[in-house]
Order: structure tokens, then sequence, then C-alpha cells
């Protein structure tokens, strides 16, 4: 009898101690939403945001309450948040440990003195990370380039009759989405996908500069060379420290314009620029390495675009020499999300198309992700994807969708993947300096997002209470500068972090 008695207490000791512990989470929920509230109703009274527009959902995870909400449902320019779409969308539809392939291929035959009486194809896959700085170790050692070489090589190849060809017709014509501005795509951050992307398809101007504001600015080289480049010089020297300056140009165009300012009395100043043909280059650069190792090539360098154009048409069957396999999928979104890399995000969105609908371009690939997301219960109404980094201004979507596919990635098998590949607040990426110092820090991982007059946040949060929670902040159109606008957003997003 005592023992029962002794059961009975323990179990209302329990139940008490469960139902102080709900009560204390569900007060600290009504204290954390009143808090976040207000931080809402001083940024909606904000002079700076009289003409903007703004939309925030927090949710818990757990119980699948909402926090606190403003406008979650008004369509809004995402910027570079537009990544958590893309990554979440391609992680789900090709699992982390896939890698994407460019292959090596001969056609014709190799006599028996070593004459290719046919073409070589460096035949792209689609891979973005193909010589890429971001995965240098991983190119590098060994270096892929001299992996090719060597193979041909091997293959008893001395002397080429025909092309070096390369073939980025895996993602068809127009390489580049038809909403992105014209002052963004000769610049590093609007290189254009393309299905044999190498080297980032960037190059690097190497700028020298006046001693004075105003004064004229000089080439000194381009590296790597880009055969053929014509480069019209505009840049100025300015008392301001930063890079200003932009290029302008075209895809498989040869021509640029160099525009803006960098810093004066400069020497050895880089701009980065984006590559006009990546598939060319790939070709003369596999050219050029043939011939440094004794392997003479009569033909200039083409491109499977080229040879279209030239009506040549090489219908052999081609002879796999190698294959070079891309690091794994969920390297790549983490290198994608932790610095916002929009030439990797792109390609995601294309591959995707290919894999979807089996045409590698942004409309497919769009397509498939709005598809996607409706298919997991999200509503997609009122969500246009136009791209797959953000930098259309025409991608729209609500914070209640970007909240909902969080939350979604949270219960998937890849849901740890995912989170890692998140910057974490005062800690790494693009939220290094996010939060510092404060209750942030550590505890709330986003994918950043910002252009002109665009501000975004989206990601979990982990309260000092220990409660979960996705958030997603956009905010459109404020009159102040963007430093000032991350700051009244922090602001917000510690209090969120908070209890």
């Amino acid at each position: 009898m005592k023992l029962f008695f002794l059961f009975i207490f323990a179990l209302f000791f329990v139940c008490s101690q469960a139902q102080t512990t709900a009560k204390t989470l569900a007060k600290s929920i009504t204290e954390t939403t009143e808090l976040v509230k207000a931080q809402l109703d001083i940024l909606e009274k904000d002079s700076d945001l009289k003409n903007a527009s703004i939309g925030f959902i927090a949710i818990d995870i757990k119980s699948g309450e909402n926090v606190a909400e403003l406008n979650p449902d008004m369509s809004l320019v995402p910027a570079s948040v537009q990544k958590v779409l893309t990554t979440a969308t391609a992680l789900e539809l090709f699992g982390a440990g896939h890698r994407f392939k460019t292959t090596i291929e001969y056609t014709g035959n190799i006599d028996t003195e070593g004459v290719l009486h046919g073409n070589i194809y460096i035949r792209g896959g689609g891979d973005p990370t193909l010589g890429s700085k971001y995965f240098d170790n991983y190119w590098s050692s060994p270096d892929f380039m001299q992996t090719w070489v060597d193979s041909i090589k091997k293959a008893g190849i001395k002397s080429v009759k025909g092309k070096i060809v390369g073939d980025d017709s895996v993602f068809p014509l127009p390489v580049v989405p038809g909403s992105w501005m014209w002052s963004d795509i000769g610049n590093y951050f609007g290189a254009s996908p393309c299905g044999l992307t190498i080297y980032d398809n960037t190059f690097e101007i190497i700028f020298s500069s006046g001693p004075n504001h105003g004064d004229s600015t000089w080439v000194d080289s381009v590296v790597p060379p880009m055969p053929g480049l014509i480069l019209d010089n505009f840049v100025k020297a300015s008392n301001e420290s930063a890079d200003n300056a932009y290029i302008y140009g075209a895809p498989f165009s040869n021509y640029r314009i160099a525009t803006g300012t960098i810093p004066k009395g400069k020497d050895h100043f880089n701009v980065r620029a984006s590559m006009p043909d990546p598939a060319l280059y790939a070709a003369t650069e596999l050219q050029n390495r043939l011939v440094a190792a004794g392997v003479s090539c009569t033909a200039e360098p083409s491109t499977k675009r080229q040879m279209r154009l030239d009506k040549i048409i090489d219908t052999l069957p081609g002879k796999k020499l190698v294959v070079s396999s891309s690091p794994s999928l969920i390297q790549i979104i983490n290198q994608t999300n932790m610095i916002s890399y929009n030439l990797y995000a792109e390609h995601l969105l294309y591959l995707i198309g290919l894999k979807k609908y089996g045409s590698g371009e942004a409309f497919s690939g769009s397509k498939a992700i709005e598809a996607y997301w409706d298919s997991k219960g999200i509503n997609t109404k009122g969500m246009y994807v136009n791209d797959g980094c953000g930098l259309s201004r025409m991608d729209v979507v609500t914070a209640r969708q970007l909240a909902g596919v969080l939350k979604y990635m949270k219960s998937s098998g890849n849901s740890e993947a995912f989170f890692k590949s998140l910057p974490v607040a005062g800690k790494s990426g693009t939220m290094s300096s996010f939060g510092d110092g404060t209750t942030a820090e550590g505890r709330l991982v986003a994918k950043t997002g910002s252009m002109t007059r665009v501000r975004s946040y989206a990601g979990y949060v982990k309260t000092t209470s220990g409660k979960e929670i996705v958030f997603a902040f956009i905010v459109n159109n404020y009159n102040c500068s963007s430093g000032k606008m991350k700051t009244k957003m922090e602001k917000v997003l510690v209090t969120l972090s908070q209890k």
C-alpha cells in the first residue's frame, strides 16, 4: 500500500511538472509574440519605411503556432533568399551525394601514326564547379585539365586533324534568364550558367589608376587571358575606397565596356567580369595544354554552338576517354548558401528543369520548383520563380511560402544537411556580422538576401528557452541605406531569439 501511494505521488509530481513546463513555455511564447509584435509596430511606423512593403512570419516548429506575422501573404522580391527554394528543391530531387559529370570523348579514328581523324569533345553535364576557386583543392589535386591531357595521350593520340570542341548543349540557348538586367550580366555576379562552365565563368581585369580623383585608369592585364577580348575602358579614379567598376557585355560577344570608378592611386586593382564564352575557353585551354604536351592540333578550337552556326555536323559516335565528377551536391549547396553564390544556384535551377522536364533552362527549372512545393502542400499562389539565385526582380514569394519550405525541410531526410548549409549569426558566411554579441549569435541560422531596395532573411532560430522557430522576413523599397535596413531587421530577429 505504501508503494502504491508513493507511485501516485510520483505520478502527480511528474504531471504537475509537465503542466508547469507547458505553462512556462506558453507564457514564453506569449511574451515573445508581444515583444516581436512591438518591434514590428516600430518598423511599420519608421519614416524610412513609409513607402516600403514588409513581409514577416515566425512559426513555432513543434506546435505549428504563429509566433508573429505581418503581411505574411504579400508577394515580395526576395533577392538571394530565393536560393532557399532552389537549394531545397535540388537537395530533395537529386539527393545530397549526387555528382555532375563532364566527359572527354573523341569521334573518328586514330591511325597507326597516332593521328586522330576526328574531333575531341568536352561534353559538359552542367557541373557548376569545374575548376572553381571555391573547390580549388578538389580540382587541382590532381589537376583536372592534366587528367584530360593524360587520357588523350594514353589513347595513343599524337595529333588531332579535327577540332577541340566545347559542348555546352546540355543547357539550350538562351543561357541568360530573360529577366536579368543588362547592367548585371557582364559582371562576375551575373555570370551566365553554361552547360560547360569552367573557372566560375569569370576572368579578372587588372587595373591601375591615377593619383587624383577623376584621373584615367589603364588595364595592366587580363587573367586568365581571353582570346579576342576587346575592352573599352571608361573607368575613372575616385576618392571612394570601394570597387564601383561595372562591366557591360553580352554572352558570346568579345566586346566589353568597363565603366564606373576604382580607388585612386592603385596598382593591380582586380575587377571580376563574366566570361564571354566558357565552352570556347574550355576548348582553348585544353588545346593549349595538349600542344604544350606535344600533341599537335591543326584547327582552331570551337564549340558545339559555333559548329552548328558553321553548319558542321559531326554524327560519328563518341568514344569515352575520361569522366570528371563534381563535388557532391551538398558540398555545392553549402557554398551556394554560405556565400550566396549566384552561378551555382542558377546551375541548380537549370539542372532541376533538366531532371523534371528534360530541358535545362530557366523556364523549366522555375516551373519545376513551383510544382514541387505545390505537391508538398504549400499554397504557391503568389510565388513566381524566374531564376534560381534571386538576381531577377521578377522573382516574388511570400514570407509564408518561404517559412513553409523551411518548415518542410526540418522534417525531411535531408534536414540536417540543409540546416548546416545556412550561415550562422555572428559566426559564418553572409551572417558573420549579424547579431554579434546578442542572443541571436550562434542561435540563429539564415539565408540572406540583399540588392538595391531589397533586404531579406529566412531561416531558423533556437530561442534562449529552447523553442525552435522558423521565420521569413522580407522588406522591399525602403528609403534608407542597406546597412541601416539590416540594423532595423536585426532588432526584430534578435528579439525573436529571446525567451
